[in-house]
């Protein structure tokens, strides 16, 4: 009788075995079902710049827009100080030739900290006097190929008289007959609120700067010529 005891004890300990392992492989099932699979590594990647909606990478400002049929309008904040600004200078440029009248650029030099204002103050009277593009070329060049002091008066003269920009040049810049329109220009820019060069407005209200691309310059210009092909 002892013995058929234990028999039946030994029978009992292996059945709720038995029962709890089937009752784990039935949890792991039931968890592993309910679990969505991780989608495969190529899905997981971003997809390539050109790919890229540009409306959704940049935001259009409650503002009204500002455009014409078969025409792109694009304000550009910039400082003759920034790197990022250097790198757009050229393809800006190509961007311009390539549209031609289609595409309206107006340039709108700031200023950030202790940089200084009579490089913005250089630009607009090179601008009144039809050389405003060329300036800022030779801002660019003297900061970032020759490391000039583009803040020195001297230096910024000099750059103006190798354009051909003599002594009327020189009288306004040294009386700071364009301090007021510079002053404006920092108005003009908090008021959309810039807070890094360069930032283009496109048709008054579109947003573009370098952050959304990881201040890739390059990245950001495909990103506007494709929006500028959207809207022409």
């Amino acid at each position: 009788m002892v013995k058929k005891k234990k028999t039946e004890n030994g029978a009992g300990r292996k059945g709720v075995i038995v029962f709890i392992l089937i009752l784990a492989v039935a949890l792991v099932f039931t968890i592993g079902g309910g679990r969505e699979e991780p989608p495969p590594a190529e899905q997981m990647q971003h997809p390539p710049q050109e790919q890229q909606l540009v409306m959704g990478l940049y935001p259009v400002l409650p503002l009204p827009a500002d455009s014409e049929p078969g025409r792109v309008k694009i304000v550009e904040f910039l400082s003759f100080y920034c790197d990022n600004c250097y790198r757009f200078n050229p393809i800006k440029h190509q961007l311009k030739s390539r549209y031609g009248d289609a595409l309206e650029l107006e340039l709108v030099p700031i200023v950030w900290g202790e940089q200084s204002i009579k490089t913005v103050e250089a630009y607009i009277i090179a601008e009144r006097m039809g050389l405003g593009t060329e300036m800022a070329d030779a801002m660019f060049r003297a900061r970032f190929e020759e490391g000039r002091d583009i803040g020195d008066i001297e230096v910024l003269v000099s750059l103006a008289r190798e354009l051909g920009l003599g002594e009327e040049f020189e009288k306004q810049l040294r009386s700071g007959a364009a301090q007021a329109e510079a002053q404006e220009n920092i108005r003009r820019a908090v008021s959309y609120g810039v807070e890094e060069t360069p930032t283009l407005i496109v048709n008054g209200n579109i947003m573009l700067n370098p952050h959304p691309t990881g201040d890739d310059v390059v990245a950001m210009a495909r990103n506007l010529e494709k929006l500028i092909q959207e809207l022409l």
